[in-house]
């Protein structure tokens, strides 16, 4: 087997990306070798360097920390990077949320550095995704694109393909009732759809409860406004404080999809790379969320550059922001659950999000259309853009609080 695309990373922080990309990579019809952990057993296996010279393209997650211990010698990660560039291989960085290049890297990765790299999004992953392809040198056939997929898929394709060239109009109709209408159907599938519902929800809570200590912090800008002076900022200060330990608190409950429901739903209709995604969202919000409170605290100061009525349209811009980032996620779940019927989402559709306190408001978005969906979303993204125009026109684009 000859292979196109070699990734590199470092379990810790980045196996779940990995994977992730080798899932979508591999459904486009790419031979991708991933650097799983039973090759990682004793010495270097030398074996790697082959699979590496028959590769055009090398990814490396860069992930936080990622590079740290390459500077011992016998470390993995280095040894793979350091033979990608003895070969001249294409090499694309991955570059995940917090990472950071160390201040020294050793000679033989240090080219690493100043390679072209892609900036990984959680939220826009299809997005990272199409850039990504760019990057890349080598490409997939049409035949590969074909078998590299899941047999159930292909034997959905091959179906639909079949019913076209036959000239019979229900293929869409009937490919939409294989692909979204009947998951689950065993007994197991529901087992596997219920865990995955409860790995969803947790994680909408934690970020629905963010959006309310957002929201609060908003709220707490709103009322020192009303009659802004020396003391009320100070006690501005110290609730936005507070609020910032909350959203801290929250992210830290994030829950990671487990080993088993990644390995068990990597083979069904569901999009993995995009659930198991979900649970890194908390994170980026509470980051997020920390700097624009961290923002609005100097802006607000009494004593600082911007007037009352840019300091009302800063705390509006952000609270429209909000409600975005609600209807964001809720359409990002619609999304995902797609694949699953209506009978097996019931519950959590009438029964869990409306129990959420800022989610649930953004109910009426609820789709299974995936073109509603999508329109939804290029909605959300061309109004982010306009707040993003008018954030830059009101105080600069050093200074922007990033919807």
């Amino acid at each position: 087997m000859k292979w196109d695309i070699f990734i590199s990373y470092r379990r810790e922080n980045g196996e779940q990306s990995a994977k992730a990309i080798y899932e979508r990579l591999t459904d486009k019809g790419y031979k991708v070798f991933l650097d799983v952990e039973t090759l990682r057993s004793g010495a270097f296996n030398v074996k790697l360097y082959s699979v590496i010279d028959e590769c055009q393209d090398v990814l490396v997650i860069l992930s936080p920390n990622a590079l740290d211990s390459c500077a011992n010698d016998d470390d993995w990660v280095r040894l793979e990077i350091a033979h990608a560039v003895r070969c001249k291989k294409n090499i694309i960085p991955i570059v995940l949320r917090d990472f950071k290049f160390p201040r020294e890297l050793s000679a033989d990765i240090e080219p690493l550095r100043y390679q072209n790299g892609v900036q990984a999004s959680v939220e826009f992953f299809d997005a990272f995704l199409e850039k990504l392809y760019h990057f890349l040198k080598s490409k997939p056939g049409f035949i590969r694109r074909f078998t590299s997929l899941s047999w159930r898929r292909s034997a959905i394709a091959v179906g639909v393909c079949i019913l076209l060239i036959s000239g019979i109009w229900g293929g869409g109709i009937l490919f939409q009732q294989i692909f979204f209408n009947t998951y689950p159907v065993s007994q197991k599938d529901k087992n596997d759809v219920k865990e995955m519902l409860y790995y969803v929800q947790t994680n909408l809570k934690i970020m629905d409860n963010m959006l309310a200590v957002y929201q609060n912090a908003l709220s707490s800008c709103e009322d020192y406004m009303h009659g802004p002076s020396g003391v009320g900022y100070q006690n501005l200060v110290s609730d936005l404080e507070h609020e910032r330990g909350e959203l801290k608190r929250e992210a830290e409950n994030t829950t990671p999809l487990s080993k088993e429901i990644f390995a068990t739903l990597s083979d069904s209709k569901v999009d993995i790379a995009a659930l198991s995604a979900l649970s890194q969202n908390p994170r980026k919000l509470r980051s997020d969320y920390d700097t624009n409170i961290a923002f609005l605290e100097v802006a607000m100061n009494p004593k600082g550059f911007f007037n009352n009525v840019i300091r009302w349209r800063l705390i509006e811009i952000a609270r429209d922001a909000s409600t975005m980032d609600a209807k964001s996620l809720l359409i990002s779940t619609c999304i995902i659950l797609l694949p699953v019927n209506e009978k097996a989402l019931e519950e959590f559709h009438t029964g869990n999000l409306p129990g959420l306190k800022v989610i649930s408001k953004e109910l009426p978005s609820w789709s299974r259309d995936k073109t509603t969906l999508s329109g939804q979303e290029r909605t959300i993204y061309t109004q982010r853009q306009k707040l993003k125009e008018e954030l830059a026109s009101l105080v600069g684009d050093k200074n922007m609080v990033v919807p």
